[in-house]
């Protein structure tokens, strides 16, 4: 995003809204919104642990370390992928779908809305 960008979005949306677990401002304030890969990143989880957790998550995954703080990756719950296989296109899979919610953070425009 470069500086013209950044201020239009600005402009257009000066509030935005973010969902996290209560008690997680000390880790935000210290890390940042972190995504999911960049929290599995930061926590060095490799192996099976990441790619469970980078799948569709029906539970949501707590990572913890005493140096790090605590970070909660939500639970994916209203995602089917049955329901995912019939709506991609342009040979898009689940998987593929899981990998790019996986790699960002979100916000929302009103309170409603989260």
């Amino acid at each position: 995003m470069n500086a013209d960008e950044r201020a239009e979005w600005l402009r257009d949306c000066p509030t935005l809204f973010h969902m996290a677990e209560a008690g997680a401002w000390p880790t935000i304030r210290r890390h940042g919104l972190l995504s999911p890969v960049a929290a599995l990143d930061l926590f060095a989880i490799d192996g099976a642990a990441r790619e469970a957790a980078l799948r569709r998550r029906p539970e949501s995954i707590v990572l913890e370390r005493a140096d790090l703080g605590r970070i909660v990756l939500r639970d994916q719950k209203p995602l089917n992928d049955k329901a995912l296989t019939r709506c991609l296109r342009d040979g898009l899979v689940p998987a593929d779908w899981h990998a790019r919610l996986n790699g960002r953070v979100f916000f929302w425009l009103s309170r409603k809305r989260v």
